[in-house]
């Protein structure tokens, strides 16, 4: 083969290590979107020579059901024909990589936590032990008083 044509282990594999070294990246919002895995890119030579190996390729991406979105394109060969091939699997957003690996929960707890009220710029609501401290508690006409 003249590309390495990557199973969907094989490109489960490559996301856990950029979750790995991208997660924290990710939760201050940086890192560019769409991320794209390449998944190879056979040529009209590669199929002829190997042609089940490609096709066993290109089934199990067909069989595919994790996230994110194959995208395939079409190629016209001189001996082949037509034929369409996954070239890349494409993830719009974070919380779509960690739920590839196995790590959706990991990413919802961190997504939810004080480092996200940081970047995100939203200060939490904090409860207050005695609410008659700000009147009745029936918001601000409560502290207003009844003679005009």
């Amino acid at each position: 083969m003249s590309n390495k044509l990557s199973l969907p282990d094989d490109a489960r594999q490559w996301l856990a290590r950029r979750y790995e070294n991208q997660h924290k990246a990710w939760l201050a919002g940086e890192g560019a979107w769409p991320l794209g895995v390449p998944l190879g890119s056979p040529v009209e030579a590669d199929v002829a020579r190997d042609y089940a190996v490609v096709r066993g390729w290109a089934e199990a991406w067909q069989r595919y059901k994790g996230s994110g979105r194959i995208v395939w394109e079409e190629r016209r060969w001189a001996r082949l024909g037509q034929q369409r091939i996954p070239v890349r699997l494409e993830f719009d957003a974070p919380a779509e990589v960690a739920e590839a690996v196995g790590q959706d929960s990991r990413w919802r707890c961190e997504n939810s936590g004080p480092r996200w009220r940081r970047t995100s710029g939203i200060t939490p609501i904090r409860r207050t032990r005695n609410p008659e401290k700000f009147g009745s508690g029936r918001g601000p006409e409560g502290n207003r008083s009844s003679a005009s």
